[in-house]
């Protein structure tokens, strides 16, 4: 039950977050207020952050589709229109984001997830039948929830980059530039007439406690799973609507009623194939008594691959099946075994020696994550991590999404080798 009141909580903190941004708004412009949020925030987490020089550029690029853009044009929208609807607006963003991903990454479009958008349209073109609903706040909103969905993309084409380091490049990186556009478009603010206790409020309110709350929600998902943690988030847009109706007196009309009723269904829709996709696994250590399931695994999955190389050799893949035990982990789903991982520390590297999921069980998540824990063992361990793997699959293009790359090419096989971040 924990987890559920936590989770709750966390997503409580995100819907408020459109009522306490409606109050900052009253004193600063929108760019300003998210200038100085992203500023401040990035300089706190700037002494954990360890950089790469590769990663500057994708940095850059998250922080002006993300920050700049996306919030920059939600925010906008904000001092425009009722927080409700901004809320509603901006629900449009998950959408968005899978039909960016069906035109540009070549996603599947599932009938759920064209059905889910179609509620997420009507919902919110029922809520453009409200009379203060402003056209160019609607269209701003609308803008915010593109930038989002293309900063998905980015993001997916990204090296894994660690958390701290990701937030203090993205704030730190487009702070500046929404203060240039705040000073190119905004009023100029009277700092004299500022209410500084309600400023300073906000700001902790988005500075540190969003941050902790973001903090508190990784955590969650690493420890309960994404099918357990993610549909919280739908009562965003549920709490954000009770938020700026109790805190700011803003009515709760049927227009917003049922328009956010028809996006949630939408999203709902959107969204839950891929929640369900992911499935849950443990891991234990593997014994003498796994290597029948070894062998057999590296049978299925990797002989057809063997065609037209040097040839499948039974004794030596035999061999490899029964080697680093110790270092070997079991991936147990439901109690059965469905996968292996061996990762051999070594003085100067970290070697992924192996794995293999079941084939019926592959493009489930399961080995986007092993590959995402070994990287944090590098990283903490601040040792390359390596690896070697065949030129007739397609498990290259995977790990260079997390930042590998090419050492070595041999005549069958590629090494790869991910450095850990490096300070600048």
């Amino acid at each position: 039950m924990k987890y559920q009141i936590y989770s709750i909580l966390v997503v409580l903190s995100w819907g408020l977050n459109f009522a306490v941004s409606k109050i900052g708004l009253t004193e600063v412009p929108p760019l300003l207020l998210l200038s100085i949020r992203f500023g401040l925030a990035g300089l706190i987490f700037l002494p954990f952050a360890k950089f790469d020089r590769n990663n500057l550029f994708p940095l850059f690029k998250i922080g002006l589709t993300l920050n700049v853009g996306h919030y920059g044009f939600a925010f906008v929208a904000l001092s425009i229109l009722p927080g409700s609807a901004v809320a509603v607006i901006l629900q449009s963003q998950v959408p968005i984001a899978i039909v960016l991903s069906y035109l540009f990454l070549q996603e599947k479009l599932s009938f759920k997830q064209s059905l889910g958008i179609v509620f997420a349209i009507m919902g919110i073109l029922l809520i453009y039948g409200i009379p203060e609903l402003s056209s160019v706040g609607l269209f701003l909103g609308l803008l915010g929830s593109f930038c989002w969905g293309i900063t998905q993309i980015l993001m997916k084409k990204t090296p894994h980059i660690n958390k701290a380091t990701y937030i203090a490049g993205t704030h730190l990186l487009s702070a500046p530039f929404l203060l240039v556009l705040s000073f190119i478009f905004e009023r100029q603010v009277d700092w004299g007439v500022v209410n500084f206790l309600s400023f300073g409020a906000v700001l902790f309110y988005q500075v540190i406690i969003l941050s902790l709350s973001m903090a508190l929600w990784q955590n969650l998902i690493s420890n309960h799973g994404v099918n357990k943690i993610s549909p919280f988030s739908l009562l965003q847009v549920v709490f954000a609507i009770a938020g700026t109706f109790f805190i700011l007196h803003e009515p709760l009309t049927p227009p917003i009623f049922f328009g956010a009723g028809l996006t949630l269904m939408g999203v709902w829709f959107a969204t839950m194939k891929r929640i369900e996709n992911r499935i849950e696994f443990t891991l234990r250590a593997a014994t003498i008594d796994d290597v029948e399931f070894i062998f057999g695994l590296r049978v299925e999955t990797m002989k057809p691959f063997f065609k037209n190389t040097s040839g499948w050799n039974e004794v030596k893949e035999r061999e490899k099946a029964g080697s680093a035990l110790t270092n070997s982990k079991i991936v147990m789903i439901d109690r059965k075994k469905s996968g292996v991982i061996k990762v051999i520390p070594r003085s100067d590297e970290l070697h992924l020696h192996q794995m293999q999921i079941l084939p019926e069980l592959q493009k489930k998540g399961i080995g986007t994550e092993l590959i995402r824990q070994t990287i944090e063992l590098s990283e903490q361990s601040r040792i390359p991590l390596t690896l070697f793997v065949m030129k007739n699959t397609p498990a290259k293009q995977l790990y260079e999404q997390f930042g590998f790359v090419v050492t070595h090419d041999f005549e069958h096989s590629f090494k790869m080798c991910r450095s850990p971040s490096q300070d600048v």
